[in-house]
């Protein structure tokens, strides 16, 4: 014999099962964790930034090569086939009005003046062009198509920063390195 009642019961413990599920998915869901000091890696150059706890680490120079640029660029140890990076390049100066005109949008970003594009193909990029007093820098995300997390990853971006002081060429955060887990 069938019960309707029974049938209704487990059609609301489906319905708060997905809901709890989305809740928590919406809030811990992200593929990175916040930001952490300890995690801030700095460039010879004076400046610096945190990437993701766990993830590699590298310092490039750009020496001679007038193409090269100083950069920091993190990458997780597992990527699992999903295009996965973040790095913060100091670039030449910027012309405002033609990056806007190439699509990207101004905004502020712990107040700082910022130009952002979003870039979609296999993966999805975010370009961030920021100013740090007369200092621009290039960020690029790289991150897998279904990773919505906007807000998490603008909290890495907001970790850059010009230090007052040129690190040493001699500092352990100067050669490629993994991070600490």
């Amino acid at each position: 014999m069938h019960r309707p009642g029974i049938a209704r019961t487990i059609g609301l413990l489906i319905v708060a099962l997905l809901v709890i599920a989305t809740v928590l998915y919406v809030t811990l869901g992200s593929v990175v964790g916040r930001p952490r000091e300890a995690d801030r890696l700095r460039h010879p150059a004076g400046f610096s930034a945190i990437g993701p706890p766990g993830w590699t680490q590298v310092v490039s120079y750009s020496g001679a090569d007038p193409k090269a640029r100083d950069s920091l660029f993190f990458s997780p140890p597992k990527s699992e086939g999903r295009p996965m990076a973040i790095s913060f390049a100091r670039r030449p100066a910027v012309d405002e009005a033609k990056f806007l005109g190439e699509g990207y949008v101004a905004e502020t970003l712990a107040g700082r003046r910022t130009l952002h594009r979003q870039i979609t193909t296999r993966d999805r990029r975010d370009v961030f062009l920021v100013a740090i007093d007369a200092t621009w820098f290039e960020v690029v995300i790289v991150r897998h198509l279904g990773d919505r997390d906007d807000a998490r990853w603008r909290q890495y971006v907001a970790t850059l920063r010009v230090d007052s002081a040129p690190a040493s060429l001699q500092s352990t955060a100067t050669q490629p390195q993994a991070a600490a887990e």
